[in-house]
């Protein structure tokens, strides 16, 4: 039912999550139960739960407080409206390896299942008390928002600067990852006054997540990763090997050309993979994703040791090497 997490984790507290998960979604009436269902049947890395209970057990033994499984399902059920969403803002046909949600049935279903899955998180929240992260949600899907707004106003601007990529996918990405870190620590008493360390930790974590999401885009292989390859510059958004290549001598122009030409067929975009190794442009990216990693890692020198804070780092390790 999904693909495996990053580390091959078998934390007992995420088989919680996903049966608390399928019981909400379940809970739906009539269509919107059976629409919802398949989209959470899709799988995926479980990435965002992962976090909140690691970051919770960070201080807690060896077992997440209560608290942190609601926080857990709703930080999950956020990331999949968001999913959903953007596979209508981006037109896309696949998902975790099946059809999207527009795909199989139309954009406005799909919105409207997204609104859905919004207002369960909120709800399971709310249910439990849990006010401060629900502000802490609240306030990433705000930027989410804000960040795929600028992607959009951005698309095929070749005089966009690599600040403006980091900022964009700090919102778009990092921020949820960010505040599933403080959520986490935010369950126990003792991990409030560590709150800014994990939040930082989950930004820097987010950041290399995204770059090598990107990095993905370009070299991944479709069955893998569950949808097609070369999608970025198809939609105009300009990831960072490809802000990097515009500063390249070499394929600079031809680059900027194509950018101005809002064209991206599929000839365009098998060159584009094949320059973007060549002109040192993919290792870049590559090298920036790492940098992130060893940031993130850095975030926990104030954590107390023990062995969820090393599940922590190794997955910031992991997410850099991963093929999917």
């Amino acid at each position: 039912m999904g693909r495996k997490l990053p580390l091959n984790m078998e934390l007992p507290e995420l088989k919680t999550v996903e049966e608390e998960l399928y019981k909400i979604v379940a809970d739906s009436d009539g269509p919107t139960r059976d629409i919802c269902l398949y989209a959470l049947q899709a799988g995926g890395k479980r990435l965002r739960p992962t976090l909140v209970i690691l970051s919770s057990r960070c201080f807690n033994g060896s077992v997440a407080p209560p608290e942190s499984i609601p926080a857990a399902v709703a930080a999950e059920l956020i990331h999949l409206a968001s999913l959903i969403h953007d596979d209508i803002i981006d037109n896309s046909g696949m998902r975790h390896g099946q059809k999207s949600l527009n795909s199989r049935w139309n954009n406005k279903i799909a919105v409207l299942a997204g609104d859905n899955l919004f207002a369960k998180a909120f709800k399971i929240l709310s249910k439990n008390r849990l006010y401060e992260v629900l502000d802490l949600m609240v306030e990433a899907i705000e930027d989410m928002c804000s960040g795929e707004i600028e992607q959009a106003m951005d698309s095929f601007n070749h005089e966009q600067e690599e600040e403006s990529y980091y900022r964009k996918i700090s919102k778009k990405t990092a921020k949820l990852l960010a505040v599933c870190c403080q959520a986490g620590s935010l369950a126990t008493s003792a991990g409030k006054e560590y709150a800014t360390y994990l939040r930082n930790f989950g930004l820097n974590l987010g950041c290399a997540f995204q770059i090598t999401d990107d990095i993905l885009d370009l070299t991944g292989q479709k069955k893998e990763l569950g949808k097609p390859t070369g999608l970025d510059l198809a939609q105009g958004t300009l990831t960072l090997p490809m802000l990097n290549l515009l500063r390249s001598p070499k394929y600079g122009s031809w680059f900027k050309n194509v950018l101005e030409g809002k064209q991206a067929n599929s000839e365009i975009i098998t060159e584009l993979k094949r320059v973007i190794v060549e002109s040192g442009a993919l290792q870049y990216a590559v090298e920036k994703a790492a940098s992130f990693a060893t940031a993130a890692i850095a975030s926990l020198n104030n954590i107390p040791a023990n062995e969820s804070k090393e599940k922590l780092s190794n997955l910031a390790l992991k997410v850099v090497e991963r093929t999917y």
